[in-house]
């Protein structure tokens, strides 16, 4: 296993989101909330919670990054909504990982 500089975690979607939470650092970590606040306007697009899980998972080392996706949660308008406003490109992505199938999900359903 090659050791890395840096890991950042990104949570995509799941089905509960802190968009107002603060956010706080902690010995080596930082903890960053991304939400529009508590302000008088609110945004035209927020971050959509559902079923589910998706995180985005970038890695580096010295000056080569790598992004990978692990999980896609439960609709691709959820992730591509959540992604977009998380500035994820998905042209960047470098690899996907599915945690675990579905048998109860059929595909000939949608």
């Amino acid at each position: 296993m090659p050791e890395l500089d840096r890991v950042a975690v990104r949570i995509v979607i799941d089905s509960y989101q802190f968009a107002v939470a603060p956010s706080r650092k902690l010995p080596n970590l930082d903890v960053q909330h991304f939400g529009w606040g508590l302000s008088e306007k609110p945004p035209r697009r927020t971050l959509v919670s559902e079923f589910g899980l998706a995180m985005h998972v970038e890695s580096r080392r010295g000056n080569e990054t790598r992004n990978v996706l692990v999980d896609f949660g439960f609709t691709p308008e959820a992730l591509l909504n959540n992604a977009s406003l998380l500035g994820i490109d998905p042209a960047a992505i470098d690899a996907l990982v599915l945690s675990h199938g579905h048998p109860d999900l059929s595909l000939s359903e949608t």
